[in-house]
């Protein structure tokens, strides 16, 4: 009854026998970053890391990655992004920081978000943090590259010093 029950959720046979494309099987399935990273491996150049934020799913990346979701963190303060934001007073050390760190890109999965809500991701404490993060999402300091399915991929801009 057990595999009779996957069978049906999972629907496979409609990908195993050819009447469905990986790409839509994916999208039925819940895997809208699928078309991120399709884009992530296309576009991106070899050397890039990407920042995956609410993503907990590295599977099909090409690229050197990150996870930044509280699935992996035993502490919220020792996710990548939380962490850096709490280190910086700016805008621009933060940009400095994922610098340092190699991040070259952010994957951002909304529905995600939504789902577990803002605070399980950033739980920012003050409104200089709250601002330092948007402004990272400005055109001063990245420039959105691909948005679809809920999830956005960011090219980090980083000005010289």
């Amino acid at each position: 009854l057990f595999i009779e029950e996957e069978m049906r959720i999972l629907r496979a046979f409609d990908y195993l026998f050819g009447n469905q494309t990986q790409y839509e099987y994916l999208l039925n399935h819940d895997v809208a970053y699928y078309p991120a990273i399709q884009y992530v491996n296309a576009v991106t150049p070899p050397s890039s890391k990407i920042l995956f934020v609410a993503e907990p799913r590295g599977f099909y990346c090409e690229r050197d990655y990150l996870l930044y979701t509280p699935l992996y963190a035993v502490e919220p303060e020792q996710m990548p992004l939380r962490k850096f934001v709490g280190q910086s007073a700016d805008s621009e050390e933060l940009q400095q920081r994922l610098r340092q760190a190699g991040i070259t890109h952010i994957l951002i999965n909304h529905r995600d978000i939504r789902r577990a809500g803002e605070d399980a991701y950033f739980g920012l404490k003050t409104p200089g943090e709250r601002e330092m993060l948007h402004a990272l999402f400005s055109p001063r300091f990245s420039r959105q590259l691909f948005s679809e399915y809920g999830v956005e991929i960011y090219e980090l801009l980083f000005q010289p010093k």
